[in-house]
């Protein structure tokens, strides 16, 4: 006994070939979305005195793939971040990520499934 298939028509090979570029495409679209949203919760969340520290809050994707930097450049973040001595922690960038991994991740995982719809 034999048997035999033959593909008359398949749509799935050429969705594989140029899904590298399309996944780096569209994550890279949906981080930068979550990552606008992040860095207006974090200002929104942030103290403020003259605004400095607000204005240095970035959000960027970094050169590997799924890297992403989220930050204060401020050179007094860390000390409003965690605190010292004499003032207490005002966390606003800690927070933001927690609030926003699982949007984050989420959305990565949307893009990925959104080249092979």
């Amino acid at each position: 006994m034999s048997f035999g298939f033959r593909i008359v028509q398949d749509d799935f090979t050429p969705k594989l070939a140029d899904a590298p570029r399309k996944i780096r495409r569209l994550v890279s679209q949906a981080m930068h979305r979550v990552g606008d949203d992040m860095v207006g919760y974090s200002q929104a969340i942030c103290p403020v005195r003259t605004g400095y520290l607000r204005s240095t809050i970035k959000f960027r994707i970094g050169n590997a793939e799924l890297e992403f930097e989220f930050d204060a450049s401020a050179n007094y973040a860390y000390y409003v971040e965690y605190g010292t001595s004499k003032a207490a922690a005002q966390p606003f960038i800690r927070p933001t990520l927690d609030a926003y991994w699982t949007e984050l991740q989420t959305a990565i995982l949307q893009a990925v499934l959104e080249v092979f719809k």
